[in-house]
């Protein structure tokens, strides 16, 4: 498994888990929908920036969002 399918897999979770859309998750961190759509697909990986964007609207650690922590915090 690649950083692309741990990544998306991850955050396809955070946001079921959540009970938070795309579209909310775009207006919650100023992320475009398409650009979330294409992490969640696996056709890119966020910058820096938006990873943490992505993190702390969620309430994720970066090491489970990015894989290298196996259980959820």
């Amino acid at each position: 498994m690649n950083h692309f399918d741990i990544f998306s897999e991850r955050l396809a979770y955070a946001l079921e888990k959540r009970d938070v859309g795309v579209k909310e998750l775009s207006k919650r961190t100023g992320i475009g929908q398409k650009t979330l759509y294409g992490y969640l697909i696996g056709d890119r990986l966020p910058r820096y920036e938006s990873l943490i964007a992505i993190a702390r609207t969620l309430h994720l650690s970066l090491d489970w969002l990015c894989g290298m922590r196996v259980k959820e915090e």
